[in-house]
């Protein structure tokens, strides 16, 4: 019975302890995620993130591919696409707001009520399609080409530009409302004045408070505002002198104030709150192309690595596993043993500097692990930039460099006779004096010399002779010149090598034309008469480029300029994105729409069937009807892109004017029978011209 109890009461404390271990295997297991959490780790997470930006380009694509001149396939594809990613706006909107357990809370972001706007003119957009059968709004399906800005989130450089683009919205529409104020101000002005006067003699007219508004929107742009004042005034030479002058100081005065002072407002709001300096520490923050730069510069050194190790016999190719072995027969690894290599050719570079010690290559990183490592050699133009940014960024002056170090040509070094010579030549003020004067004499040259002379009755004011005599000088003296600083500073591999400035190569081409030039013309026959040899000689037209390079005060401006170019690209693109979406927008409300016959007798409600057969002209001459459209459209997003840009370039009247004419497929146009049209354009002029073009102002000065 003793035993039995043991037994029993073993087997009791082996239970307790199961339950024991089951008690804290519950107590360390992690408690369930809420609703909430999983939303939020949906939301942030890169695979939900990577599925809603393909799902943005689908969605782009659907709507390029939507509307007339189609097939039944790829509009129903179009179709499916389109609902789809209506409901991945309504499932990201969804998980917004249960991460956040608050509808007041989502409406405080921009991003979700941006979402919530978009996803209701979606939805109303395909709904209305499907009940009229593809004859709805145009204007809500496309609304969703406004997510293709989302993309720009990976690229930290363009995410910056987009928040300063919202930052700046609030400033933005007061002085919109400021300006709205007084285009409505102008306009009433106008209808008071002018009227209807105007209707006879153009499309930009006050007959009405529509078109008054477009023609005073018309004058800030500055499209073709001096025909709108000599219309104004033509229209009321009846009414005496002093009227035509009112109305000329009344169209005047508003381009005035529109030019000078509601576009420089523009200009300071975007200056105000879009940085140089700090778009510039972005750019030279990491990011994925950096990452892949790297990447790729990584992969590259380990090849340079292998390869140079194994050309000097350092080691040894296995012919039978095929793979790198030391001269002791254990495996090469680069990240072992690449460190240990010593790159043998910068020691006749380093032959002058002994006290210096031996460069080193670290195969691991595309980085210098150490200041000793080797890494590639800086160009002039890259340091510039550097030097540009530090005084941006920091306010930092660069230091005196000396670019002498190194051996030139691997052949001469600092204590060389030769190198001293060319060094002295090249710092001297004489030689200096002498090139600059051949360059002046050379460009008067080509300004006194006839293009051809077998053509030109007048005689020239030197001879041939004396004009080949000058030719050979000056490139002479330009090759001379090209020596002395290959010998002084070294022509690439040198750290400041003659041909690492941009400058230095753009004169290195243009006496390579020269020297071509020179050979030809001393060449027997037809030589001379070689079409390539034309060519070359078309570039002596570059040698007042030279100018530039002795010109400090120039080369400061041109430098600055080119230091701007890196943000500059950044808002290029920035412009290129606001370009596809609008002509995305552009395809949706005026694809196949803008087409007219070319000949009378085709009149509203008449069209293509009607456009058929000939007609006569004025001036009775037969021609034929055609049905076609202006060279402005949106049929296709090459079409909508050009026409956006000639937009931007504040020739739109025309293009406007078309727009608010189309009827319907098929159909002939009718006079401002889609006026409501104008507001796509309106709003891409205060995008496209106002902003955009404004920011590259901005980010110049």
């Amino acid at each position: 019975a003793s035993e039995r109890g043991r037994v029993g009461g073993g087997g009791q404390e082996k239970g307790d302890y199961v339950n024991r271990i089951i008690e804290l295997q519950a107590k360390e297991r992690p408690p369930p995620k809420t609703q909430q959490q999983v939303a939020h780790m949906v939301l942030n997470s890169s695979a939900f993130d990577a599925f809603v930006s393909v799902t943005i380009v689908l969605h782009c694509a659907a709507i390029n591919y939507a509307g007339r001149g189609v097939t039944e396939a790829e509009a129903f594809i179009s179709t499916i696409v389109r609902v789809f990613g209506c409901l991945v706006i309504l499932l990201e909107l969804y998980l917004s707001l249960v991460s956040s357990q608050s509808l007041g809370l989502c409406l405080t972001s921009q991003s979700f009520r941006a979402n919530v706007l978009i996803a209701l003119s979606g939805w109303a957009g395909i709904i209305s399609q499907a009940i009229t059968g593809g004859n709805g709004p145009k204007f809500l399906s496309v609304v969703p080409a406004l997510r293709l800005y989302r993309l720009m989130e990976y690229v930290p450089t363009l995410r910056n530009l987009l928040t300063s683009t919202l930052d700046a919205s609030s400033p933005m529409l007061n002085l919109l409302f400021f300006a709205w104020v007084s285009l409505f101000a102008v306009a009433i002005t106008g209808r008071y004045m002018l009227g209807g006067d105007l209707d006879p003699y153009s499309r930009s007219n006050f007959g009405s408070l529509a078109e008054s508004l477009l023609t005073s929107i018309q004058l800030v742009t500055g499209d073709s505002w001096s025909s709108v004042m000599y219309d104004a005034a033509a229209s009321q030479e009846s009414e005496g002198v002093f009227k035509q002058v009112l109305c000329v100081i009344f169209v005047i005065a508003w381009v005035f104030f529109a030019t000078f002072i509601l576009q420089n407002l523009f200009v300071s709001v975007i200056i105000q709150h879009f940085a140089v300096t700090t778009t510039i520490k972005i750019i030279n923050q990491r990011g994925q192309l950096t990452r892949l730069q790297e990447v790729i510069k990584g992969a590259w050194n380990k090849h340079w690595v292998l390869r140079r190790a194994y050309e000097r016999g350092d080691i040894l190719l296995d012919m039978t596993t095929g793979r790198y072995v030391l001269p002791t027969g254990e495996e090469f690894n680069p990240s072992m043993h690449g460190s240990s290599f010593i790159h043998r050719e910068g020691d006749s570079e380093q032959q002058d500097q002994p006290s210096e010690p031996r460069t080193v290559v670290d195969v691991d990183s595309p980085k210098p692990s150490h200041p000793g490592t080797l890494t590639k050699t800086k160009s002039a133009r890259l340091m510039a930039w550097e030097a540009v940014t530090r005084e941006a960024v920091a306010g930092q002056v660069p230091k005196k460099i000396d670019p002498y170090k190194g051996r030139s040509l691997f052949l001469f070094s600092r204590t060389s006779a030769i190198r001293r010579a060319s060094i002295r030549i090249l710092e001297s003020k004489a030689f200096g004096a002498l090139v600059l004067s051949t360059i002046a004499v050379t460009c008067f040259m080509m300004l006194i010399s006839p293009v051809y002379r077998d053509f030109d009755p007048d005689p020239p004011l030197v001879s041939e002779h004396v004009e080949r005599l000058v030719d050979y000088i000056a490139t002479g003296v330009f090759l001379f010149e090209f020596l002395v600083h290959a010998v002084a500073m070294g022509l690439i591999f040198t750290r400041y090598a003659y041909l690492k400035s941009g400058w230095n190569v753009l004169d290195t081409f243009i006496l390579i034309f020269s020297l071509f030039d020179v050979i030809t013309s001393l060449l027997p026959g037809d030589s001379q008469d070689l079409g390539i040899a034309r060519i070359f000689r078309l570039a002596r037209a570059l040698r007042p480029l030279r100018l530039m390079k002795r010109n400090e005060s120039m080369r400061v401006i041109i430098d600055a300029l080119i230091a701007t170019l890196a943000p500059v690209a950044y808002v290029v693109l920035f412009s290129s994105v606001t370009y596809v979406v609008f002509a995305l927008i552009g395809m949706g409300l005026l694809k196949g729409r803008m087409f007219r016959c070319s000949g009378p007798g085709a009149e509203y409600p008449a069209g293509l069937a009607e456009c058929s057969s000939n007609w006569i002209t004025p001036e009775s001459l037969l021609m034929p009807r055609a049905w076609d459209k202006p060279p402005h459209n949106f049929d296709t997003w090459q079409d909508s892109v050009v026409t956006l840009y000639r937009i931007s370039s504040v020739k739109y009247v025309a293009i406007l004017n078309d727009a608010m004419d189309v009827t319907d497929y098929d159909k002939s146009p009718l006079r401002n029978n889609s006026q409501f049209l104008a507001i796509f354009f309106v709003a891409y002029l205060l995008i496209g011209f106002l902003f955009v073009l404004n920011l590259f102002v901005g980010f110049i000065v």
